[in-house]
Order: C-alpha cells, then sequence, then structure tokens
C-alpha cells in the first residue's frame, strides 16, 4: 500500500484528507532542516506487522510508510518501558543511565528511578538546536516527575487517553505554536495502545464476547493472569488475549494514519522524519511468561522500526539491523546536527542508502541478566552466571538452549568486554523520588506491581 492511499484509510473510522501538504511545493530548491517525529507504539511486538510477514493486513498504515521508507529489524536495549526509553532518549544502555527497577522500598515508601538531567537527551540536542519540541505520551512510566520531559517546550503526559487522543493533543501542538512559526520541530507520541490490557478496538468493529471476553474467573490483573495461567489450562485464555492483542494492533495502527493525514493537513509532511517503533514487544506464553519485563528473549528484545524520509530525499534502500540506542545519533546526523559524544549507538543514516549494513551484535539489560544477540545467535547470561545459547536459524523461537560452543564462546567473550564497560560507566548512584498512589495503582493494574 503505498502512501498516497494513507489518506483514505487514516482516522478511526477511515476517514481522511486527502492532502498531499508541503511545506515547499514540488521542485522547490528551498532547503529545509527536516522535521523528526518518534512514535513508539508501547508492547508492539515485531512479528505483527504486515511488511514483516504478519499475513493478516493488521497494519496497513505502517505497511504503506514502509512501503515509502523502509523497515528495519530493531533491538530494545530492555525488555520493558521505562529503560527502553530512557536508553532511546540518550543512546546508553540501562547500567549507564541508572534506570532498573519498577520500584524501590525506602523510608517506608514505593520509590522510582528518574532519567538524571546530568544525561543529555535526544529534545535537548534539539531544543539547543533551534528546533521546536513537543510530546504526547499516555504512559506512567515517562511521567515529569521520572525527569523524561528534559528538552521539550511542551510535554503533555496524560493518563488513559488513547493514540488518537494523543494525535490531537500533538496535532494542536503543532497548529498553535509551531506552524505560525515556521520552526522545524521534534516531536514525540508515546501510546499505550496495545499495552495490556488490550481493551480498545476500532469502532464498528468490536468482535464477538466468545473471542476476547476473558472466562470468568480469571484475574483481570497482569501479574496475577499470568500465576493462573501456569496453574491451568490455559490455552483458550491465550487465544483470547491474543485476539484481543491483535485487534489493539489494528487499532493503533489506524491511529498512524491518523497522524500521517494531521501533517499532511497542516503543510508539515513534505519535510518530515517519521519513525514508529516500539519500546519492547510482548510475551503470550513463552516459557509460561506474559507481557514483558523478563530476559531479553526475542518476543521482547526484537522489535519493529519503520522509518520514513522527507521527499526531497532519496527514498532509503538499505535495511541495516539496528537497536533503540541508535536513534539518537542517527537523528541527529539526518538533521545535520553534531553528533552526541556520549552516544553508546551508531548513526544508521548512511546505510539507508546503501544495500549493505554494518555488522553488529546488539545487547540487551534487564533486572534478572543480559544478553547479546548476533545474526543467528543469542546468549543469555542471568546475573547467577547461568548461561543460555540459542541457534537462532534453526531455533528462532529460542525454545532449545546449545552448549556454549563455537559461535558462544565469541559471544561470551563479546557480553565479557561489554560488562567491562558497563562497569567501568555505571550511574554509582540512580536518583528515586516517592511514587504517588494513584501511579502505584495505575502500576498495579498494568502488571507491573
Amino acid at each position: 500500500m503505498a502512501l498516497i492511499a494513507l489518506a483514505a484509510c487514516g482516522g478511526r473510522d477511515g476517514g481522511g484528507s486527502g492532502s498531499t501538504g508541503g511545506r515547499h511545493a514540488a521542485g522547490s530548491s528551498a532547503a529545509r532542516q527536516p522535521n523528526v517525529v518518534v512514535v513508539v507504539l508501547d508492547a508492539l511486538r515485531w512479528d505483527r506487522l504486515g511488511v514483516n510477514g504478519d499475513p493478516r493486513s493488521l497494519t496497513p498504515c505502517i505497511d504503506g510508510l514502509a512501503e515509502e521508507g523502509v523497515s528495519l529489524e530493531a533491538f530494545a536495549s530492555s525488555t520493558w518501558t521505562k529503560p527502553s526509553v530512557a536508553s532511546l532518549f540518550t543512546s546508553l544502555y540501562p547500567t549507564q543511565h541508572g534506570i532498573w527497577r519498577v520500584g524501590v522500598e525506602s523510608e517506608g515508601s514505593l520509590r522510582a528511578e528518574i532519567l538524571r538531567t546530568r544525561w543529555t537527551t535526544l529534545a535537548e540536542y534539539f531544543q539547543a538546536a533551534g528546533w521546536a519540541t513537543g510530546a504526547a505520551v499516555n504512559q506512567v512510566h515517562l511521567s515529569p516527575r521520572f525527569h523524561f520531559d528534559q528538552g521539550f517546550d511542551r510535554y503533555d503526559w496524560v493518563r488513559g487517553k488513547d493514540a488518537f487522543e494523543l494525535n490531537q493533543l500533538f496535532l494542536r501542538w503543532l497548529e498553535e505554536e509551531v506552524v505560525p512559526g515556521d520552526r522545524p520541530f521534534f516531536g514525540y507520541v508515546h501510546a499505550l495502545d496495545p499495552h495490556w490490557p488490550y481493551s480498545r478496538f476500532l469502532p464498528g468493529e468490536h468482535p464477538p464476547a466468545s473471542e476476547v471476553e476473558l472466562p470468568e474467573g480469571v484475574p483481570r490483573v497482569g501479574r496475577l493472569l499470568e500465576e493462573w495461567i501456569l496453574d491451568n489450562d490455559a490455552a483458550e485464555v491465550l487465544r483470547r488475549l491474543r485476539r484481543r492483542y491483535d485487534l489493539e494492533v489494528a487499532f493503533a495502527d489506524r491511529a498512524i494514519c491518523e497522524l500521517v493525514d494531521g501533517l499532511r493537513n497542516l503543510d508539515l509532511w513534505r519535510d518530515t522524519v517519521l519513525v514508529v517503533t516500539s519500546d519492547h514487544g510482548e510475551g503470550f506464553g513463552e516459557r509460561g511468561k506474559l507481557q514483558h519485563g523478563y530476559l531479553p528473549y526475542d518476543e521482547l528484545m526484537r522489535v519493529p522500526m519503520v522509518v520514513r524520509l522527507p521527499e526531497d530525499r532519496p527514498r532509503p534502500v538499505g535495511r541495516p539491523r539496528v537497536a533503540l540506542i541508535d536513534l539518537l545519533p542517527t537523528l541527529l546526523e539526518l538533521a545535520g546536527l553534531p553528533p552526541a559524544e556520549h552516544a553508546q549507538g551508531f548513526s544508521f543514516a548512511p546505510a539507508l542508502s546503501v544495500a549493505a549494513a554494518r555488522m553488529r551484535v546488539h545487547f540487551s539489560e534487564t533486572a534478572t541478566g543480559r544478553a547479546v544477540r548476533s545474526r543467528d545467535g543469542k546468549l543469555i547470561r542471568r546475573f547467577d552466571g547461568t548461561l543460555e545459547f540459542y541457534d537462532l536459524a534453526a531455533d528462532p523461537g529460542e525454545t532449545r538452549p546449545l552448549p556454549c560452543e563455537g559461535e558462544c564462546e565469541e559471544l561470551v567473550a563479546r557480553l565479557d568486554a561489554f560488562e567491562g564497560r558497563m562497569r567501568a560507566t555505571r550511574d554509582q548512584r540512580p536518583e528515586t523520588v516517592a511514587i504517588d498512589p494513584e501511579d502505584i495503582e495505575l502500576l498495579e493494574a498494568l502488571g507491573y506491581l
């Protein structure tokens, strides 16, 4: 589906404006610094995109973006939102920025780690260079209390808003504060869809209750649900959970159409870099696990990433395998800004114009272990020293651990070197703030506590 057709499917109800927008007319030689928009669809699995092989047409809008741009295979630096987005914002690993845990008991209260102001964020780089910066966010972990608003002129952090409502907040900011000043902008939209409890469906497309309702007696709280599944015959419950999730993937995808339409209507689309990605994947019974936050198996570590470049730039032809920590150096390069000295990621901007990609390994960290992934191998080392090695070419589901021989020994050496680097650069004194009662209640409902 070409992007020219996106306007026909934009919005909740499929209506769109059809505007082709562009601040400069086609053929204009006027140079303009690009706008940059990053959209994170929380917990979106890599394998749910049609462009990545799913045959069910759940994501026609994102697939259309990939046809004009490129679909990349990406890897998250952690397996839950807060450390993963902190890494996206700073191009640092969790050990370095210091965010690991959902909550820390201290002095009779539950406290949360914050993104320390010593680190320069992606938004701060753009803000310092003169870009307008704005965000629309529905994620309890990304509250301004935890300093994720660093560098944003406007940071709309809201509870309970769906992807379409976030679009409206973001587009209103553009219309009222950015377009009149004719400035390039950096935007960040973080939608909780398709995160648990997978409850949002497109109007007119609500499925029968027999397909999506959880049976009587099944817990509605994330952590309790996982425990229940381990103790019961859960095949039918898992089927319904997957169905709910897929419907919410389709819901979030339609919101991407609406966002593109909005950028077109404001004459901003021609000059915009748009990235659609996820902070982590989602588990559905693999290893007896649900949701996310556990060790970096591929259902969590591997995430989609679609990149669309401005219309005056050549269409991307490369398909590098990248990491979320690569976004900061890449977007700075695409915008013509100086590189970030502290960045742990690599810019993949050059690889978008060539058929070859850098051969490298990718790392991910959780509270219980680390992983290193090559093209065809994955080594997971728990903090108790236990090793799991998988041949991903023969065993993509990571179900048959192998003896640590051959490539495994090479990955052990790579992981040893990485851990040495982390010890040398780790944040020695993570800072925390108290979590308020309303957020504790939300964290419990979402399955984090």
